[in-house]
Order: structure tokens, then sequence, then C-alpha cells
């Protein structure tokens, strides 16, 4: 069927482009997104479908980003119209239709219940009834049992955080170097202490000291004191912290744990080791080595027998707390539709027990059996990486906190689980997910794409690659002034010093050294290398391998790092004027090249068919002189016994 439309009139609202541009159930309103802007344009239209009038009205103000927006009912020229932000607040604006600059009105609005920005930790008080949340901007203790909101403390950029025994109060570690503590029965900041020089980056509580690591490189062990409030009263004291010990570590303190029996310390460093050391002495008792990079987050299980550490490498592993011998190491699958990014963001065991959930970047949470090494069941539901973890004391319910501005709460049932039936149901799920889909005309195959991870291989010949660049850049520019300096002087000068590296790789020229690279990138390696190239150096390497073209240096080399880079880059490539005459000589002269090499192939190939059809004709003919000899002996040998026997 047609469709056919007419043009009503034309609606001028600004010069800016429109995000987003919503119509009223009654048709009377036009809501325009523009960035931070919503306005409004009120229109008439007559029966014979002419724009009659329209009144535009003052803009809104919006005070973060538009996600959603959808219009009330209208009544008596009373609009409503509700949106959701970006910071996590729904706000719901009430105006007049008739008054043209009238103020819009903040009809209701909800910000409280939820943060502001993401989740940076999470923690759950010793009885299990109240649940810290702390964001950059505010801390909130909510209540498990009705999952509300009871209480919002402000606090600017909360990174870790633990419950005081007795739950009344909490502690809080900073971006700036401080651990905050709040009384949270009063909703106040009962204290503010310098701790580190810089981040406070994980806390832990055991018995009645707390201990705190830090970007400073240093592990502080303070104790709790009571210490007069002079601003209140000289009879009210306040819970307060001193320093008793610190230690000096080689690297800063990424997380870190107490074993249940309060024996051993845990510590993960930033040079990807985890150190055990004994809780009395601070004495080494073992190091664990086999991450390939830093720890983010360990846990020890009830029974002081066996630690599990999570890092960016997607891996978790499973150590011995006797000896610390490596058990088991348990990596992340890629699974379709999910992003690439596994690495481990938290963990922590369930309570008395060897079972432990996991959370990663891939927006799932997982549990594993550390005693089978297995994989329990893969629970959906966030839509960003998850961030922070806590487990309730009884193990009846999990805690997750993720980017998405979510929290959930994921309740132990009483329904038994079966291992091989759990396998059976991801299996199915995998199979429908890698389904073959109906062709869309037009459509580019995405499974023929390459993989996005970077490997550390990868990472390292990228950085070397890029190094050379800026060298290469340097060491030209230098040469182009010293011509320039010897063109002056009408006499040659003498020549700059050469470069460290280029003794080193045996070259006289930065060309010659860029040669030397390039060709140590492996072939299994360079499009890996090349998807991962900035496109400022990408716009580089395109230059430097024109000039290899232009010496006739590795055609072929030369031919797949283009068509790939032009592959990858083509819409920026194609609006960058500076490169065109780059790609147009790699064009026009590549083109040549591949050609004649084209033409080498086809003539080495034809001679090869002549040599060996001479080859095969030499041996038909000896083959058939040596059947021809054979006849003729075998025909004597039979005529002789004939002749002697007559």
């Amino acid at each position: 069927s047609k469709f056919k439309s007419t043009e009503v009139g034309e609606l001028s609202y600004t010069e800016n482009k429109a995000a987003s541009i919503i119509v009223d159930p009654t048709e009377r309103i036009i809501a325009v997104h523009v960035k931070m802007l919503m306005k409004m344009i009120v229109i008439m239209v007559k029966h014979h479908c002419q724009l009659m009038m329209n009144i535009t009205l003052k803009p809104i103000q919006l005070i973060s980003k538009l996600i959603l927006v959808a219009f009330l009912s209208t009544k008596r020229d009373i609009a409503k119209i509700t949106a959701l932000l970006k910071n996590n607040t729904v706000v719901q604006y009430e105006f007049d239709l008739k008054i043209k600059h009238n103020d819009y009105q903040v009809s209701r609005s909800i910000s409280m219940p939820g943060h502001r920005s993401f989740v940076r930790t999470v923690s759950c008080s010793s009885d299990g009834y109240s649940i810290l949340s702390a964001c950059d901007q505010s801390v909130k203790i909510w209540r498990s049992e009705e999952q509300k909101c009871a209480t919002t403390l402000p606090c600017d950029a909360s990174l870790c955080s633990v419950f005081v025994p007795g739950n009344n109060h909490c502690i809080i570690g900073t971006k700036n170097g401080k651990l905050n503590i709040f009384d949270i029965d009063k909703h106040e900041l009962v204290n503010s202490i310098d701790a580190h020089d810089g981040f406070v980056k994980c806390i832990c509580l055991s018995q009645a000291r707390v201990t705190s690591g830090g970007s400073d490189k240093e592990i502080k062990f303070w104790d709790f004191e009571l210490v007069r409030d002079e601003k209140q009263s000289e009879s009210r004291k306040m819970l307060s912290l001193s320093v008793k010990r610190t230690l000096q570590m080689p690297e800063e303190a990424l997380c870190l744990k107490y074993s249940p029996d309060g024996k051993k310390l845990a510590i993960a460093l930033l040079d990807s080791t985890v150190q055990v050391l004994f809780a009395d002495s601070l004495k080494l008792a073992f190091s664990l080595y086999g991450h390939e990079f830093p720890v983010s987050c360990l846990d020890i299980s009830h029974d002081n027998s066996l630690i599990i550490t999570g890092s960016s490498d997607r891996t978790i592993r499973i150590w011995s707390m006797e000896f610390g011998s490596c058990n088991k190491r348990l990596k992340i699958a890629n699974e379709k539709g999910l992003p690439n990014d596994k690495s481990i963001t938290c963990l922590q065991f369930l309570p008395k027990t060897h079972l432990f959930f996991s959370g990663s970047k891939d927006h799932l949470v997982r549990q594993w059996d550390a005693d089978n090494f297995q994989k329990i069941i893969t629970l959906k539901g966030h839509q960003n990486e998850i961030t922070a973890m806590t487990v309730h004391p009884d193990g009846t319910f999990v805690v997750t906190a993720s980017k998405d501005r979510s929290i959930r709460t994921w309740e132990k049932t009483r329904e038994p689980l079966i291992l091989q039936e759990q396998q059976e149901i991801e299996a199915e799920e995998r199979e429908k997910e890698t389904e073959d889909l109906p062709t869309v005309p037009g459509e580019v195959n995405k499974e023929v794409a390459l993989p996005g991870m970077k490997t550390p291989q990868t990472i390292r010949t990228v950085d070397q690659l890029i190094e050379a660049l800026e060298l290469y850049e340097v060491e030209v520019k230098q040469l182009k002034e010293y011509e320039l300096q010897c063109e002056k002087a009408d006499k040659k000068l003498p020549p700059p010093p050469t470069h460290m590296l280029f003794i080193a790789y045996r070259v006289n020229t930065p060309i010659e050294y860029m040669k030397k690279i390039a060709l140590k990138i492996k072939p299994s390696e360079l499009e890996g290398v090349l998807l991962h190239l900035p496109f400022n150096y990408a716009l580089e390497f395109l230059k430097v391998i024109a000039e290899f073209v232009d010496r006739g240096w590795e055609t072929e080399f030369c031919e797949k790092c283009v068509t790939f880079l032009v592959r990858v880059h083509f819409d920026q490539i194609s609006t960058t004027q500076s490169i065109r005459p780059v790609i147009n000589k790699l064009k026009e002269k590549l083109f040549q090249q591949m050609h004649h090499i084209r033409d080498a192939i086809g003539f080495a190939k034809v001679v090869s068919n002549l040599h060996l059809h001479t080859i095969e004709s030499q041996e038909d003919i000896s083959s058939m002189f040596s059947e021809l000899m054979k006849k003729k002996r075998n025909r004597k040998r039979i005529e002789r016994p004939v002749v002697s026997f007559i």
C-alpha cells in the first residue's frame, strides 16, 4: 500500500540539532530535546490540515542528560511531562499552555532512593540487617528485609567500606586519602582521619583492629578509641582511630583480607603478586605468583584452607593457604552477545562452604565450587560491569552492584540444583544464540570480524611500534633541519650523532629502522596490532609504508597493512584531507608493483609447468625404452630354451 503524507507547516525551534521529538497523546504539544534543553511548542491545526498557530514555551533546563521522556494526560491547558535523567533521577514538570513565558514547576521528583552514579563498594552488617552502598556522592544504608533506603549520608569519592563491630558506625575509605567514620543512628559524620597520601584503596576489619591500604605503598593498622567531642560537649565521646603500626610495601596495595582465624593477612599488590603475611609479626609466609595482571580481588575460606584471587587476565586462581600452591586456574570463557572484557572485579566465599561467587565486567555473576573446580550457575540481570559484591553472614543472599546504577539481591532458594541439568540449559542457550539467522540484504557478516581482545604480546608490539613511529618522526625532522643547514652553509656540515637504537639495530637511516621494527611483527599478530593502533599513529604508519613502496621494499607486507588499515579506518580516512595524497600514491604504486609480482608469479608458474612437462616426457620416453628392452630380453630368454631343445 502507498503511504501519502501532506506537509502541514514548518516550525523553527533552535539552531542546534534535535536529539529527539515527542508528541503528547492529544497531538497539541511537541517537545524537542536539544542537548540539555527541552523545548515545548503548542500547535493548533485547522480541519483542512493547515498550521494555524504555534506558541513556543520557555525551555526546560535539565540537570542531566535525558534518557526517556513521556507526557501525562493534559487537562484544562495544564500539561505534565515526566523525564528520566542519566543521573538516575525521575523528574515531573507541570506547566500552563496558555502562558508563553511561564516558569516550569517541578511537581514530583524521585532522587533520594537511588545513587546518582554507579556504586563502588557494598558491605553487609554482621547481623545481616543493614546493607551499605557508596558512590562518588553519598553513602546509603539499606534495610535488607524491606529493601528500602533508610539513611543517606553525604560522602565524596568513596572507594571501600566496612561496618564497625556493633553495626552502629561505618568506615568509608575515599580517594582523597581519608577514613570517614559515620554514626548511622544519628546520620552524621563523626570523624574524618587523614590516613594515606593518595587513594585509600582497601580496608579490612579483624577483631578490634582496622587495616587500610593506599596508593602510597603503605599498610596501616588502626585501633579503635573514644575521644572527646570538643564541638558538642566535653562529656560526650566519639569514635576515632589511632595508628598503631605502619608497614611499607614495595608496591601499591589493591586489596587485602585477614584469614578467619586472624593469623594471616593477604595483600594483593600492583606487581601482580599476593603476599601472605603472619598477622602478628608481619613476616612473609609465602607469595602467590601466576596472574598476568594485578589481582583486583581476593578472599579466604572459613576454614583457612583456601584463598581465591581474581584478576584482569580473566582468570580465577584457587590457592592452598598451607603452602601457597596453586590448586586450579579457572578461566572465564567467551560467550556470544556479551562484552569481550571478562576481567574479574569482585569475588567472595559463601560462609561455611567452599562455594564462592564472582563478578566480572561481562555483566554476569557466577557461582563456583572451589573443591570440584566447576561452575555451578550463571546469574544474569545486570546491564553493565559488576563493581562490588557482599554476602550475607548466613549465606542466605548475595548483594551485587553494577555500573548500571543498580543494586541486586540474589536470594538462596530451597529448590535443588542439578549441575548436569544446568550445564545442559546453558548449552541450549548458547546453541540458540549461535543459530543461523536469515540473511539481511546489505548486512555485513559479523562472524568474520576480528576479535577485539588485547593480548599481552599484542600490547607490547603496539607499544614498540608507537615508540618507533615517534622516534622516526623526530629523526626525520632532525635530518631535514640538517639538510637545510647544509644548504644555507653551502657545504656539507658534520652529521648529527646517530641514535643508540640505530646502532643497536645496525641501521643508518630512520626508514631502515622502521623496516626492522615493522618486519619484526609476526604475521599471525599483524592484523591484531594494526587493529589496536591509534588512528593518529595509523596515519603515520601509512606514510612510512609509502616510503617502503617508493623503495620497492616488502610489497606484500605493505599491501596487507594498507588494505587492513583502510578497511578499519575507512570513515575517518575518507574525511581526512591530509592523508589523501598518501593514499592516492599508495594506490598507484602498489597496483603497479602488485601487477609486476603477479606477472612474475605467472611467468614462474608457466616455466615450472614447462619444466615439469619436460621431465614427465623424459620419464615417459625412458619408461617406454625400458619396457621395450625388458620385452626384448624376455623374448630372448624364451627363444633360447626352444632352440636348445630342438
